[in-house]
């Protein structure tokens, strides 16, 4: 069965009645194609010359709604390509355009070998970073009386392709301990916030 016909994301009503409106279109098809002397030996000659014109115009009725399924999910491919070509320039715009900040946050990521950090969430730098599409949330903030919220963030796909150790002006191959201690100085001003997830046991 073709892909657009069990495609996820469709709501079960609308689901099941496309898989109903593939097998009315091949089923109708069926019964209007096949020849005299095969629909004599069926016994269903007669009635289908009665009914031919209906199971011509239900024949019609399914193929142009599965038409519309498919021009629907072609719609929706076509958005989302362009939504991600869009991003995907947003992305690369704001990575030509880093502060000194939002270059140091981006490096904490690798200083602390880390795909997810939890982070401050109202930290400009963050909020400027996530709003771009360069980091991307993970699950809900978390709110506490003594601090502002904080959330886990990780690197967005997008962003992660185009990241270099250049980029980030982090030195190749390993650090000596100048360069150790001249990274951990131009680290953030709220570094000490950002740290990686806790496990949780149940």
């Amino acid at each position: 069965m073709p892909e657009f016909v069990t495609q996820r994301g469709f709501a079960p009503f609308t689901q099941a009645l496309t898989k109903l409106s593939f097998w009315v279109l091949i089923s109708c098809g069926l019964l209007l194609c096949i020849p005299e002397s095969i629909a004599f030996q069926l016994g269903i000659d007669q009635w289908r010359a009665l009914n031919g014109h209906h199971l011509g115009l239900t024949w019609i009725a399914a193929l142009a709604f599965l038409l519309m399924r498919v021009l629907n999910a072609l719609t929706e491919k076509l958005l989302s390509f362009v939504r991600d070509k869009r991003q995907a320039r947003k992305v690369e715009h704001k990575l030509a355009l880093l502060d000194p900040c939002e270059r140091a946050l981006l490096r904490e990521f690798f200083l602390q070998s880390s795909a997810v950090l939890t982070m401050p969430a109202d930290e400009p730098a963050v909020v400027a970073l996530h709003q771009a599409g360069v980091l991307a949330q993970v699950g809900d903030p978390k709110h506490y009386a003594i601090q502002g919220p904080t959330a886990e963030f990780k690197i967005a796909l997008a962003a992660r392709k185009r990241l270099s150790r250049r980029l980030l002006r982090l030195p190749e191959g390993s650090l000596d301990e100048g360069q150790k201690q001249k990274l951990l100085a131009s680290r953030p001003g709220f570094s000490a916030s950002i740290c990686k997830p806790r496990l949780h046991t149940s």
